[in-house]
């Protein structure tokens, strides 16, 4: 009576899922009590079965102790009852026997599951360096089929476990999850028919690994990138970049740490842009852990933004290989590992100094020669050479004089000239381009010699240049001498002279004389300043 009035109850409640529940329940009763018992006998232990079943379905609960194990193994002789009594297909209750297999099936899938996980948690809290438990406690839906072996195993094992079981039992997650991978690459590579290059990332798994040399979470973030990268196939309908380009994406993602944010970033983007989002946050990873974060994080973005693509890859490359003593320092700090010995470093701001000029240059080959011919050290040099000698080249264009590099290069005393400009300006707090166009029009205009350009450069700072031209150019017009006196001495030496003449300048126009001269002397001055 009791089992009738769970059924009863739950019947009479008028929400959509009580209501599907108690359909299930008046069917199964029914079946139950059919003459000839085609479920089994009605006895004591399998009234207690029925009743945990009603309970848990009428109240939506997990199974709440793992002992209960027993009824979920009951749940499956009961599916094999059902699916012999549909075996005769003219039963004139076959649609009722339907309904419970299918039924009866999916609540002892569902059970079982929730049984594992909550086995496995009850183990990890025992064993808590067993990692891979952690995958069915966390993400028990890549059990929601085909779980039968794990089942079984921890079913046979339930009531002793030691850490060979426990291994047995990761060993079972890590095949699982294994296999789903080579399922996850099998569909990219039908996808993409390239090269594989997934090898040195992380979380790829090797034929004939085993569990214990790979992190869990490792592998779930690998099999999430092929899926994101699977999914945006399709969705664009194929691969938008070369398979060179594609490569290098690839290689990238192998340096990554940890490559979570990479992942939030590509699915993002389009296509076009992995290679270069990828680059930048590789970087900021790298100088996340040499530096640890700070406020310069999105700043640091913002300015590797305006890089060219081509340069950020040679830059990652360079840093990788030439600071990696560096980089391994920081990740080792961050570990029980012993740290290695200090070796070449970088500092915060010349790392980010470079990362500013990179993005002030314009890209060519032979740009790109020379910087790779170089220690990452004196790229802050030559990005200053290579910033002014565009700036040169553009004003000096605009001035009406064509000149390029080539020219620069081809003569020591002008190369010798600029580098010593360009070490000014590097060495200035504020650098504006408003003193080195001043200095470069007045010896384009000859309005100074080369040598006394020359000597300001080397004598003084960059923010006194224009002072020091304009001392230089005031210079050529003092009054020094009786030969070099000003227009109203002069026309006052003429008023005096021709008093006793006849034929004689009128003095208004003498005076008009001296006034204009003056005017025109302090304009043709203030021209040359």
């Amino acid at each position: 009576m009791k089992l009738i009035s769970r059924v009863h109850q739950d019947n009479v409640v008028s929400n959509d899922i009580n209501i599907v529940h108690a359909q299930f329940q008046i069917t199964l009763l029914h079946v139950v009590l059919e003459q000839g018992n085609p479920l089994g006998s009605i006895d004591d232990q399998f009234v207690d079965f029925l009743a945990w079943l009603l309970q848990t379905l009428s109240a939506y609960e997990s199974i709440g102790k793992i002992e209960e194990i027993q009824h979920i193994i009951k749940l499956k002789k009961l599916c094999s009852n059902l699916e012999n009594l549909c075996k005769n297909k003219s039963h004139e209750n076959m649609n009722e026997y339907t309904y419970l297999r299918k039924s009866i099936l999916s609540i002892y899938q569902e059970l079982k599951i929730v049984y594992i996980e909550k086995y496995s948690t009850a183990l990890f809290e025992k064993y808590s360096n067993a990692k891979w438990l952690e995958i069915v406690i966390y993400f028990p839906e890549f059990f929601e089929e085909d779980d039968d072996e794990l089942f079984d195993f921890i079913v046979k094992n339930s009531t002793v476990f030691d850490m060979r079981k426990i291994n047995e039992i990761q060993k079972i997650i890590f095949t699982r999850i294994f296999a789903l991978q080579r399922k996850k690459l099998k569909k990219f590579y039908k996808l993409v028919p390239i090269e594989n290059d997934f090898k040195e990332l992380n979380g790829y798994i090797q034929s004939g690994c085993s569990f214990d040399k790979k992190k869990p979470y490792e592998v779930l973030n690998f099999n999430n990138l092929i899926d994101l990268f699977n999914n945006r196939l399709e969705m664009d309908g194929n691969l938008s970049m070369n398979a060179d380009n594609f490569i290098k994406v690839q290689q990238c993602l192998s340096c990554f740490e940890d490559i979570r944010v990479a992942i939030e970033k590509l699915s993002s983007s389009p296509q076009t842009d992995w290679l270069r989002i990828l680059l930048i946050e590789h970087i900021v990873e790298k100088y996340t852990l040499i530096f640890s974060p700070d406020s310069q994080i999105e700043n640091l973005r913002n300015m590797l933004m305006r890089v060219n693509e081509k340069i950020l890859l040679l830059f990652n490359n360079m840093f990788m290989s030439q600071y990696i003593d560096q980089i391994n320092q920081a990740i080792y700090s961050q570990s029980n590992i012993p740290s290695i010995p200090d070796y070449q470093k970088m500092t915060k701001e010349k790392f980010l100094s470079i990362v500013e000029l990179m993005g002030k240059i314009s890209v060519s080959k032979e740009r790109l020669d020379q910087l790779s011919d170089a220690s990452l050290a004196v790229w802050d040099i030559l990005l200053h050479e290579i910033e002014f000698s565009q700036i040169f080249t553009r004003e000096m264009n605009k001035s009406g004089i064509q000149v390029n590099e080539d020219d620069i290069k081809n003569n020591d005393r002008s190369l010798n000239f600029f580098l010593s400009i360009s070490d000014k300006i590097a060495k200035t707090t504020v650098k504006t381009v408003e003193q080195l166009n001043k200095l470069l029009e007045v010896v384009h205009y000859e309005n100074i010699s080369f040598e006394q350009a020359n000597e300001i450069v080397e004598k003084f700072n960059y923010l006194d240049w224009p002072d020091e031209i304009k001392k230089i150019v005031s210079s050529r017009f003092a009054i020094d001498n009786k030969s070099d006196r000003s227009a109203r001495e002069i026309i006052d030496q003429m008023i005096n002279q021709q008093n006793k003449k006849t034929n004689v300048i009128v003095n208004k126009t003498l005076e008009n004389i001296a006034h204009d001269a003056k005017r025109f002397r302090e304009k043709a001055l203030k021209k040359l300043y």
